[in-house]
C-alpha cells in the first residue's frame, strides 16, 4: 500500500546514522558505504546542534579553515610592483606601441603641414592680389594730365612736433619754388587752424607761389594695437592716398615722407621717387663714431635704431639724415644734413 512504502522509504533515509562515540558514519545505504569507509574522520558540514558536546564543538572548530588577512603593503611594494609591470608591459609591447605613435604622429603632422601650407598660399594670394590691386589704383595714367605747376606728396610720420616743424620749412622752400603740396599728417586740423591762413596772405602778394593742401591721416605706429592691425591699418591708408590721387586726377612727380612708411610703400607701388627724411636715418645710413664702437652698450642700442629707421626707408630712391653734428654715410643715395 502507499503507507506501506512511505514507511520503508522513512526506513531507508535512516540507515546512515552518526556514532558520536567514534566521530564517524555508518551506512548500510550503497551510496554512503564506501566514502564513510575511506573518510572515517568526516563530519557533516553543518553547524552541530545544541545539543552536542562541548568536545564536538572544540573539534569541529579546529577543523574549519582559517582565512589569515595579510597586512596591508607599504608603498615602496606598491612602486616597485608598478614600476616592474609597467617596465615589462613597455618591454614587451613598447616597440609595437611606438612605431603605431609614430605612424599616427607622421600622419597628423602631414596634416597640419597641408593646413599651414593652404593657409600660407591663400594668404600670399590675397597678398599679391592686394599689391596688383594697389598698384593699379596708384599709378598715373599714361599719358599723365597736364597741371599748371608739379604736385609733391609729402608724409609726416607720427603726432609729435618734431617731425612737424621740420616738415613745415621744407613744405615752405617747396611752394615758394612753385610747387604744389599735398600734405599727408596726423595735425591736419592744425595746419587748416594756423598755417593756411598765412599760406593764403602770401598767395595774395605772389600768385606764383604753389598751393599745400592738408588731409588727415592716423598713425600706423600704436602700442595698443598689434602686429596684424597696424599692417592692416597701413594698407588702408595706402588705398586711400591712392585715392585720393585718382579722384583728383593728380598724381605726385615726387613723393617725400618723413619717417612714415606707408608714404615709401605707396611711392614704391606707383612707380613715383621718393626721399625719405629723418633724424632716425642717422642710425641707418651713417657709420658708427669711434666713441660708439669702443662701448658695447652703445653698439646695441645703435644697432635697435637701425633695424627700426631702417624700415622706414627701405624702398626710398634717396635718404636724407638730419643731425646736429656732420657725420657720414657708407650708401651712396643718403646725405646727413645738419639741422
Amino acid at each position: 500500500s502507499i503507507a506501506g512504502r512511505f514507511e520503508s522509504r522513512s526506513r531507508n533515509d535512516h540507515n546512515a546514522t552518526y556514532t558520536r562515540s567514534t566521530g564517524s558514519f555508518s551506512s548500510f545505504d550503497e551510496r554512503g558505504s564506501d566514502e564513510a569507509t575511506r573518510r572515517p574522520d568526516a563530519y557533516p558540514r553543518s553547524a552541530p546542534s545544541s545539543g552536542s558536546s562541548r568536545a564536538e564543538r572544540d573539534y569541529l572548530r579546529k577543523r574549519e579553515p582559517r582565512y589569515d588577512i595579510p597586512p596591508p603593503p607599504t608603498m615602496a611594494e606598491v612602486s616597485s610592483t608598478i614600476f616592474e609591470f609597467s617596465s615589462r608591459y613597455i618591454t614587451h609591447y613598447g616597440p609595437g606601441i611606438l612605431n603605431q605613435f609614430q605612424f599616427i604622429l607622421s600622419r597628423v603632422l602631414i596634416v597640419i603641414a597641408s593646413i599651414v601650407g593652404l593657409m600660407l598660399f591663400i594668404l600670399l594670394y590675397v597678398v599679391l592680389t592686394g599689391i596688383r590691386d594697389q598698384a593699379k589704383l596708384c599709378k598715373a595714367p599714361y599719358p599723365p594730365v597736364n597741371a599748371e605747376r608739379p604736385l609733391v606728396e609729402y608724409y609726416v610720420h607720427g603726432r609729435g612736433n618734431g617731425h612737424y616743424m621740420r616738415s613745415i620749412a621744407i613744405i615752405d622752400k617747396l611752394t615758394d619754388a612753385n610747387y604744389d603740396v599735398r600734405l599727408f599728417v596726423g595735425r591736419a586740423a592744425l595746419w587748416r587752424a594756423y598755417m593756411q591762413p598765412i599760406k593764403n596772405q602770401k598767395n595774395k602778394t605772389n600768385v606764383n607761389k604753389g598751393v599745400t593742401t592738408a588731409i588727415a591721416v592716423t598713425s600706423t605706429l600704436n602700442d595698443r594695437y598689434n602686429i596684424f592691425f597696424m599692417l592692416s591699418h597701413a594698407l588702408e591708408r595706402i588705398r586711400g592716398d591712392c585715392q585720393v590721387a585718382f579722384q583728383t586726377k593728380r598724381y605726385p612727380f615726387l613723393i617725400v615722407s618723413d619717417g612714415d612708411t606707408p608714404g615709401i610703400i605707396r611711392a614704391r607701388l606707383a612707380g613715383v621717387p621718393s626721399v625719405a627724411i629723418s633724424h632716425g636715418q642717422v642710425f641707418a645710413t651713417a657709420t658708427k663714431p669711434s666713441y660708439v664702437k669702443k662701448d658695447p652698450r652703445l653698439i646695441a642700442a645703435w644697432n635697435r635704431q637701425f633695424v627700426v629707421n631702417r624700415n622706414t626707408g627701405f624702398f626710398s630712391n634717396w635718404q636724407i639724415a638730419t643731425n646736429f653734428m656732420p657725420m657720414e654715410t657708407y650708401l651712396k643715395t643718403a646725405v646727413v644734413a645738419r639741422a
